[in-house]
């Protein structure tokens, strides 16, 4: 089950995403994976891994867990995934309305 924003393969402003026959493909990077990967250094003291949005959630959420920031270090990896989407959506509708 994918929470959340879709993931994809982030390398710079391109990023690329594997189809269902292997192959990989480009795709613009949004703003909201952008945003993601910002959100993301809030929690944690490792940034996201370019390929994460490949990963299965539940490997992206024992990520989360092992590196969360000391005062995250007690929560679960979907509650950080949960906040870190939060966060990204939020700071963007406060940059947009600002």
């Amino acid at each position: 089950m994918q929470i959340g924003y879709y993931r994809l393969l982030a390398l710079g402003p391109v990023a690329l995403f594997k189809t269902s026959t292997g192959h990989l493909e480009r795709n613009i990077m949004t703003q909201k994976d952008k945003d993601i990967r910002w959100a993301a250094s809030q929690f944690l003291y490792e940034d996201l891994p370019e390929d994460y949005q490949d990963w299965p959630d539940i490997k992206l959420f024992k990520f989360l867990k092992h590196y969360a920031w000391k005062p995250f270090e007690n929560y679960s990896g979907q509650w950080l995934w949960c906040h870190i989407q939060d966060l990204a959506v939020q700071v963007r509708k406060y940059a947009q309305e600002n």
